[in-house]
């Protein structure tokens, strides 16, 4: 969600350079403001055209930085320019319907203001990570350490998930417990020392991967993102959370791309054995879940609680078709930490 915010006066002052002013500092003036673009103007605000980070790329193929000024490479006739008798209603539809970053404000030959859409603040949603696995699979590794507390490059892998998904903003973790949870909870707190907030679930019996989300507290704020404990990813979490509110989802799963090369010649028949054809030693193409998910309300609240669920069958076995369920797609890292072999593949990134 976005909002319309004016420039005006001493914030207008920030988007300024002067008619002959060096290109680069224009670039320095872009840097400091953390805006795109630059208005070029004669004394006394007087408006000259608009400086837009893209109008210095195709300036600098063709052309040296070096001596460059802003009076080359400025745009004289941008498309939109309003007078104080538009209204912000305009403004808004031009801004959200050509995607542009701002639209200049001109009075009687003067620049007075700029609007332009500023990021809505939005409390991020809370994240579950499923921490209470038996890690049967990388024994003896596991016998006296949960699996989310094995050490890559020295951190823990649940310090690793934790710190990628802070780095998107994300504050609020709820970490479910089982398989030696008390270990988990001496080295995390309530999470100050990696500054974030940590609670916990605990799973007195096995409730499968979905389960422990009829646990969560009251206060958690949705949509959930759930994330097994296992897993190293750069995932754009971010990109996750705008796709499943865009696309008005109730539960969105994460897949990525599985490719199962067949070393044989596979032959097509039919019922009667009659041969139709075949390919020589064929790729098969898949989408494979990744244990991330996001998940709103209706859709968490199919969960019985304190009972054993998998999470996949909030997608499969909605009869009455009453969720909206959607997939994201990831092609980028991603190592789910369940055997020997892909754990020395993490030892192995990591180093």
């Amino acid at each position: 969600m976005k909002r319309l915010k004016l420039y005006k006066t001493q914030d207008l002052a920030l988007l300024i350079v002067p008619v002959g002013s060096p290109l680069t500092q224009a670039m320095d003036t872009m840097n400091k403001s953390g805006q795109r673009l630059v208005y070029v103007c004669e004394s006394n605000q007087r408006f000259v055209g608009i400086l837009t980070d893209s109008d210095i790329r195709r300036f600098l193929l063709h052309e040296k930085l070096e001596g460059a000024t802003v009076d080359a490479a400025c745009n004289r006739a941008p498309k939109f320019v309003f007078s104080p008798k538009n209204t912000n209603q305009q403004a808004e539809d031009t801004l959200m319907d050509t995607g542009i970053d701002h639209i200049p404000v001109v009075d009687d030959g003067r620049l007075v203001a700029s609007f332009y859409l500023a990021p809505l603040p939005r409390e991020l949603p809370t994240v579950l990570i499923m921490a209470g696995g038996l890690g049967t699979r990388l024994r003896p590794l596991t016998d006296t350490c949960p699996k989310p507390m094995l050490k890559l490059a020295g951190k823990p892998i649940l310090s690793h998930i934790i710190a990628q998904l802070n780095e998107h903003g994300f504050e609020d973790f709820v970490i479910s417990l089982n398989y030696l949870g008390e270990q988990i909870v001496n080295y995390y707190g309530n999470g100050e020392t990696m500054g974030v907030r940590i609670r916990y679930v605990r799973e007195r019996k096995r409730l499968g991967t979905g389960g422990a989300i009829s646990l969560l507290p009251a206060d958690v704020t949705y949509p959930i993102v759930m994330i097994n404990g296992d897993i190293i990813t750069d995932l754009d979490v971010t990109a996750l959370l705008d796709t499943h509110t865009q696309t008005g989802a109730d539960a969105t799963m994460v897949v990525r791309k599985h490719i199962v090369e067949v070393p044989y010649g596979v032959v097509v028949h039919d019922d009667q054995s009659r041969y139709l054809s075949s390919e020589e030693k064929p790729t098969l193409d898949f989408s494979i879940n990744t244990g991330i998910y996001c998940l709103g309300a209706r859709a968490t609240a199919q969960i019985p609680h304190n009972s054993f669920f998998n999470l996949p069958s909030i997608f499969e076995d909605d009869a009455d078709k009453q969720l909206k369920k959607h997939v994201f797609r990831h092609e980028g890292r991603w190592i789910d930490i369940g055997t020997m072999s892909q754990w020395e593949m993490a030892q192995d990134l990591f180093e």
